[in-house]
């Protein structure tokens, strides 16, 4: 996992590994390559495509297989559903559709995909092999494939007006007198226009709204990201099974993005009792993480009136406040109050400080003495 500052380049949070630590300076998969799949397609497929005209807003891309491979049969295949024939861009990338995303890198041309995200958003592992290959720069099965720094900091040119930051985990390095012997500047520059950032922004909202990656949602927060999975080409020996690789990159609040989240997991379990994706597996990880990111960073949660209904609130404490002020601090909290008693003081209520409950719950606010609960 990767967190990244998108307008600095910092990278703010990594996991590298999951256990206990058990060496200094071992091996770090957060930096390591992994085939991305699906997730690679907004920076290697649509936002060059865009970028140079070969497609638009309004296009229409035909979801048909490419291919007739001997042994394989129409290629490429799309997850969990057939063909559609003509297709509008917002679909194809919002359901993921595989047979687009070659098609209109086929159109784009490999190599344009591969200096596009070499040259313009600073991607060090891929090969030439990737840039003569419609299945790697369409489809994410990059011959190394990338690191979730990489990635995280590329997608920050959708948050930033088109404008990459490059990653970087240190500002300088200074020797026991305070002498700067090193500095690692921020290196900024225009990857895209900023209405192909614009417009990769919404669709990718979209992704988490109703999409693959509609489990990466964040309750009063819009969610911007991209799922990806890709088939390992070692299988189990005894079992036969196949082994994957999942993602999910999600930055939030989407119109005023703090962070940029990108969670890998690398052969995840089969007997798991979840569907291997990126969309089931690491979005509601990548949700999660943001969800308790964002309010650190001074980012809560807005609601509409029609969501207020449904939002679960936390009793506040009222004991030692006046009955006005008890009601006022239930109310900011989206609760009623009811009054018992006619002292000055609250002496206790119901539900107790801190209990979640429905938005609107009444609480009782106790004045005078609090009745004994009866036995049953």
């Amino acid at each position: 996992m990767t967190i990244v500052d998108p307008y600095t380049g910092y990278v703010v949070a990594m996991v590298g590994g999951t256990g206990a630590k058990e060496v200094d300076r071992g091996w770090n998969w957060a930096t390591s390559a992994r085939q991305p799949g699906s997730a690679t397609k907004p920076v290697s497929v649509y936002a060059p495509a865009l970028d140079n005209g070969t497609i638009t807003a309004a296009s229409a891309i035909d979801d048909y297989p490419v291919r007739d491979l001997p042994g394989y049969g129409a290629w490429p295949s799309n997850s969990g559903s057939g063909f559609r024939g003509l297709t509008s861009f917002y679909t194809a990338l919002v359901r993921s559709l595989n047979t687009c995303a070659v098609r209109t890198v086929e159109e784009l041309g490999t190599y344009q995909s591969y200096t596009f995200m070499v040259e313009k958003l600073g991607f060090t592992t891929l090969t030439y092999q990737d840039s003569q290959q419609v299945g790697n720069m369409g489809l994410g099965g990059l011959d190394r494939g990338v690191t979730t720094e990489e990635m995280a900091a590329a997608f920050g040119a959708f948050t930033n007006q088109g404008v990459y930051t490059a990653p970087r985990t240190f500002i300088r390095v200074e020797d026991p007198d305070g002498n700067v012997v090193l500095e690692n500047e921020a290196e900024s520059s225009v990857a895209m226009k900023d209405t192909t950032a614009a417009l990769m922004n919404s669709l990718l909202q979209e992704v988490v709204n109703g999409g693959t990656g509609y489990e990466g949602r964040i309750s009063g927060m819009h969610v911007a990201g991209k799922t990806g999975t890709s088939e390992k080409v070692a299988q189990d020996a005894a079992g036969g099974k196949k082994e994957y690789i999942v993602s999910f990159i999600g930055y939030a609040p989407a119109d005023d993005p703090q962070v940029v989240c990108l969670v890998l997991m690398d052969t995840p379990s089969n007997e798991s009792g979840i569907y291997i994706s990126g969309g089931q597996m690491a979005a509601p990880v990548v949700g999660r993480i943001l969800g308790e990111v964002l309010p650190y960073l001074g980012v809560q949660p807005q609601y509409s009136e029609a969501e207020e209904k449904y939002i679960d609130r936390a009793v506040p404490p009222l004991t030692g406040k006046t009955p006005e002020e008890a009601v006022k601090l239930l109310r900011e909290a989206g609760l009623a109050a009811r009054i018992e008693g006619t002292g000055d003081i609250v002496t206790g209520q119901l539900p107790g400080k801190g209990t979640v409950v429905a938005s609107g719950t009444t609480v009782l606010i106790y004045t005078g003495e609090i009745p004994e609960a009866e036995e049953e």
